[in-house]
């Protein structure tokens, strides 16, 4: 393989790209030129077993090259002039530089509106890498991120209100910063990163209860993850004798935000900021959370615990279990959360103007004032403690040598769920986060690879049978040029409208809605028109 071909394999393995098929996966084989996974594998980071229930025991197997202690004495003891290449203390290559071009476009169809009238826009997203390892024990990752919009105002995502401002200022091109850790092992046995980073828990497909180090939920039918990272401090200890990897956190951000929307063109909302309390300036040390995560392997799966605790913020603690049986892949997942994080209700001051010009002959025409009231939005809050469960098996088949098809269901249970009349409340709120607002959910999928030819087909769909709303979704992935990956799919809505997966509103008076209180009569919200069809486009490039 020539030099070249080899940097664009590391290139392609650095860029962040988590809870989807790898290319690996997709097209059953290393990917022509180099379109490797584009997350740095965890084993790659810091020689260790993921935390998503991969065996501890391979963890030992990736810390590197072994070293005995004479042999790092011999080292310690050399004279300056030695050969520092030559030993292998040095590297002759440090820093690499790579990164990602991501461009797509998006088509929405709603109902009851006119086709020319369609949503649209045209994200690109740009990610830039700075990856430096010195040596095989010590390394430095740096990720950045630019995205543009033409389609994107720079005042979105605001809420309909009256006397509320209909928009907040965004900006685009937006510039985030991704990830940047630092990662290093103690005696080759403790393995510490420290930084803005990705820590995946869980191993559902789907749905996610127990993710609990995301910045967000996941949407469980993207299939590029554009959530950015969360900074923190970690430290994993493998033990590979009794198959056992042990992962303790700190956390300086707040985690499983709700509502922000991220879709790599907008950016991530943290509820209370940095400081997780909205008072507080900055982050205190009382706001540093903490998290663990023990995971066992036995001969055919995995098994892990894990919990979170933070000011502020609900304590939670998981569970899950991969293994197989028989021909089947099965998994399961659970979180015990203390509470919800969304606020149950919110109170803003509503502007209302008044036309006083014919209270007094001596006012001219058309002269208002301006009377400032009190409203209130609020769901009723959710039973506690929060019992979230996910669970699914797959099925693989191979056919004429080069070609498998898998098949795969999941179901996944809330107890903290929203009944259809409460999903307006919940949006002016910000609380609405699609596919955790149901008590029901059911996901069906089928994915075939084509090996020879980079093709891969995924039909998936989710219904929401509390509510009884539903998405299919078609993607078609293939690797041209050896280096461009093309993306494209079509989903369609079905079932009732007004459900969250076809979710619509008519033109509704705020002050007739149950949970919103103070708001004058003739304050209206819409329409929202319920989504039908959705298509897009994406090309995808490793630099």
């Amino acid at each position: 393989m020539t030099r070249w071909a080899v940097l664009g394999a590391l290139a392609l393995s650095l860029t962040a790209l988590a809870q989807r098929p790898d290319e690996d996966a997709l097209f059953g084989g290393k990917p022509d030129g180099g379109a490797l996974p584009d997350r740095p594998s965890e084993n790659s980071m810091f020689g260790a077993a993921p935390d998503a229930g991969t065996p501890a025991r391979e963890a030992g197997r990736s810390t590197g090259p072994a070293g005995t202690a004479a042999q790092e004495s011999r080292g310690l003891d050399e004279a300056p002039t030695s050969d520092a290449f030559a030993t292998g203390r040095v590297k002759e290559d440090p820093l690499k530089i790579g990164g990602l071009f991501y461009t797509r476009a998006f088509l929405q169809v709603q109902q009851d509106q006119p086709f020319n009238e369609s949503r649209v826009s045209l994200p690109t997203l740009v990610d830039v890498y700075l990856d430096a390892r010195p040596t095989d024990r010590l390394r430095a990752f740096v990720l950045g991120r630019m995205t543009y919009d033409p389609f994107l105002s720079t005042t979105v995502g605001g809420t309909a209100l009256p006397g509320i401002p209909a928009t907040t200022t965004a900006d685009n091109p937006a510039v985030f910063l991704d990830q940047a850790w630092l990662s290093f092992d103690i005696a080759r046995s403790v393995f510490v990163t420290v930084g803005r980073q990705h820590v995946k828990w869980g191993v559902a497909r789907f749905f996610s209860p127990t993710d609990f180090l995301a910045s967000q939920p996941r949407d469980p039918l993207a299939l590029f993850d554009a959530r950015l990272g969360v900074t923190m401090a970690r430290v994993q200890i493998p033990w590979e004798r009794a198959g056992w990897n042990f992962t303790a956190v700190a956390l300086f951000e707040p985690t499983q935000n709700v509502g922000g929307g991220y879709s790599g063109s907008a950016p991530v909302e943290n509820p209370g900021g940095s400081g997780v309390n909205p008072a507080d300036t900055g982050t205190l040390l009382r706001d540093v959370g903490g998290a663990a995560r023990a995971e066992v392997s036995f001969k055919n799966g995995a098994f892990g615990v894990d919990g979170l605790v933070q000011r502020n913020r609900a304590a939670r603690a998981g569970a899950d279990v991969t293994m197989s049986i028989g021909d089947f892949d099965v998994y399961g997942e659970v979180a015990w959360k203390e509470r919800l994080d969304t606020p149950p209700s919110r109170t803003f001051t509503v502007n209302t103007p008044i036309d006083v010009s014919g209270l007094d002959p001596r006012v001219p025409p058309g002269t208002t004032v301006t009377a400032s009231s009190e409203a209130t939005v609020s769901v009723p809050p959710r039973s506690t403690p929060v019992i979230q469960a996910a669970g699914g098996a797959t099925y693989s088949l191979n056919f004429e040598g080069n070609k498998s098809i898998t098949f795969g269901a999941e179901y996944f249970y809330n107890s903290a769920s929203y009944e259809r009349d409460e999903y307006l409340p919940l949006l002016i709120l910000g609380g609405f986060q699609s596919f955790y607002v149901g008590k029901h959910y059911l996901a069906l999928s089928a994915t075939l690879l084509e090996t020879a030819a980079r093709r891969t087909w995924i039909l998936s769909g989710i219904g929401n049978l509390t509510d009884g709303s539903y998405i299919a979704r078609l993607d078609f992935v293939i690797t041209v040029l050896s280096y461009l990956t093309v993306e494209s799919y079509v989903a369609g809505h079905f079932g009732r409208t007004g459900g969250e997966l076809r979710l619509g509103f008519p033109r509704t008076d705020l002050s007739t809605v149950d949970g919103v209180t103070g708001l004058p009569s003739g304050s209206f919200f819409g329409p929202l028109n319920a989504p039908i069809l959705d298509v897009g486009v994406g090309l995808r490039l490793s630099i």
